[in-house]
């Protein structure tokens, strides 16, 4: 009996393991707007939280929103410019 021959290239190659660079770039864009969306919502929270006359401290509120609106918004920019490149 003979025996067939094996063609390693008749094989499926494995895909690499890890993500592609277009799927991550798509990840990374995604990432960026749902922190700026983040951002925003905060940002409509702490003016929601003023306008009311909650029993809250405002000043902690207030710096604590803000501190938090910039850092989101920095690295939604980031993500966005690196999903960009």
């Amino acid at each position: 009996m003979k025996q067939i021959p094996k063609n390693p290239s008749s094989h499926k190659k494995k895909q690499p393991k890890g993500i592609s660079p277009k799927v991550l770039k798509a990840i990374y864009i995604e990432a960026g707007q749902y922190t700026l969306d983040l951002s925003k919502l905060i940002f409509g929270g702490i003016i929601l939280t003023m306008i009311t006359n909650a029993d809250i401290n405002r000043i902690i509120t207030f710096a604590i929103g803000c501190i938090s609106i910039i850092v989101l918004t920095i690295i939604g920019f980031i993500l966005y410019k690196k999903g960009k490149e």
